[in-house]
């Protein structure tokens, strides 16, 4: 949860478009919720536009939100607000895959991602 980039805990990625993280968690897992965590040493506005997705289905490499909103079988929940430096988005939802991704061009910096669940 240390949102400085300068002790290592911060992912950066390119200035690409819908730049994404995800994780495979090995086997479908109720979903309750999923806690997103900031970087806080600066550029936390980078992270004002996002979409946190939930599926069973494995994520495409070339996968947009546009793709994944309405993907069936898929939970997408769009995130207007900067964490600060958390915050936690309630899902409900069985998924193996969880995927965070921008919605359009910037640098996806991520402290943590917490996924809650059985």
């Amino acid at each position: 949860t240390d949102g400085n980039f300068a002790d290592g805990s911060v992912t950066a990625t390119n200035l690409d478009p819908n730049s994404w993280w995800q994780v495979d968690l090995g086997s479908s897992a109720a979903v309750s919720s999923i806690v997103i965590w900031n970087r806080t040493d600066c550029c936390g506005s980078r992270l004002n536009d996002y979409w946190v997705f939930v599926s069973d289905t494995p994520f495409l490499a070339t996968d947009t939100p546009t793709t994944l909103q309405n993907r069936a079988g898929t939970v997408a929940s769009h995130q207007t607000a900067a964490p600060n430096p958390s915050t936690t988005i309630a899902v409900g939802a069985r998924g193996r895959y969880v995927r965070v991704q921008l919605s359009s061009a910037n640098y996806l910096s991520l402290a943590e991602v917490q996924i809650f669940g059985q």
